[in-house]
């Protein structure tokens, strides 16, 4: 499986650190979790981020925008090889 360069609780800092709670849903006080599929690519590099999940108030439009806008992450392999591997994460929007 691939996962994000720096590991996971790397990955969750930076969330802290960069997530942008958009004001239309901080404003309507909408919480709840966003599933990004996307694909890490053979050089740790991401495609086709896409939502499978609709709370709308752009906490879908943030969601892509932190998975794109992460630095890099390790690829999947298969037999050794780096290969193209498509996944997914839930990310949490919670209004504080």
């Amino acid at each position: 499986r691939p996962e994000p360069l720096g590991g996971y609780d790397n990955f969750d800092e930076y969330l802290k650190r960069n997530m942008e709670y958009p004001k239309k849903a901080e404003r309507n006080k909408i919480e709840g979790v966003v599933y990004v599929q996307f694909i890490v690519n053979r050089d740790g590099t991401i495609s086709n981020a896409k939502t499978t999940t609709n709370l709308g108030y752009g906490l879908e439009e943030e969601a892509v925008r932190l998975i794109q806008d992460y630095p890099s992450w390790e690829p999947g392999l298969l037999n050794s090889r780096k290969v193209n591997v498509q996944t997914s994460l839930p990310i949490w929007f919670v209004n504080q």
